[in-house]
């Protein structure tokens, strides 16, 4: 549309072509204020901005803003081709940076989660097994002195950090959904308990 406008095109009829370029939701909202400014016989600000207009219920600043300065390409006319042109490649910048910061949170996210149920509760129960194997025998000093204790504290902390990571990689990615935190947290105490308890046997036997 700003390579359009900047050859000398009108605006209205770069929007109009636009609309009919695009097929997405954005063309569905062009389309919509094309077509209120063909019926109203109103500018690119009111047919889009105004009361009723298609992005009245938008409420992104950035797109309203993207529109605000297509308006003011139409009172400005081929000069603010460029400025269009310009914050179409700033957008996609944005963009870009956006979803590369969205592939870093995932990738945290994933992190999280896995530490709670597999890396934590393996190691934490690898811990316990080994100390449950050297209380029964002569490798402490002292000998035959019981860490049966060290058990039920270290349990509750990995279940504790498995349910606190998983709702907080949940909430860092879907935000604060009620039910689907819930149904990943008990997914996640189960997967815990199951990789503490058998770290716990596998070690202890073998120790």
């Amino acid at each position: 549309m700003g390579r359009r406008v900047a050859n000398g095109r009108a605006v209205e009829t770069a929007l109009a072509r636009a609309a009919d370029e695009l097929d997405d939701e954005t063309g569905a909202v062009l389309e919509r204020g094309v077509t209120r400014q063909r019926q109203l016989q109103v500018g690119v600000r009111e047919a889009f901005l105004g009361r009723h207009g298609a992005l009245a219920a938008v409420p992104s600043r950035r797109v309203r803003g993207s529109i605000a300065l297509v308006a003011l390409a139409g009172d400005e006319g081929r000069p603010a081709g460029d400025a269009l042109l310009g914050m179409s490649d700033h957008l996609e910048d944005l963009q870009r940076i956006e979803a590369e910061a969205r592939h870093s949170m995932d990738h945290v996210c994933r992190t999280l989660a896995s530490t709670g149920t597999v890396f934590g509760p393996l190691v934490a129960g690898a811990t316990v097994g080994l100390a449950d194997s050297m209380s029964g025998g002569d490798l402490l000093p002292g000998g035959g002195q019981s860490l049966a204790w060290l058990g039920a504290p270290v349990g509750l902390y990995v279940l504790f950090l498995a349910v606190l990571l998983a709702a907080l990689s949940t909430g860092l990615t879907r935000g604060i959904d009620r039910s689907l935190v819930g149904y990943r947290a008990g997914r996640a105490l189960v997967a815990a308990t199951v990789t503490f308890l058998g770290s716990y046997l596998v070690v202890g036997g073998l120790a």
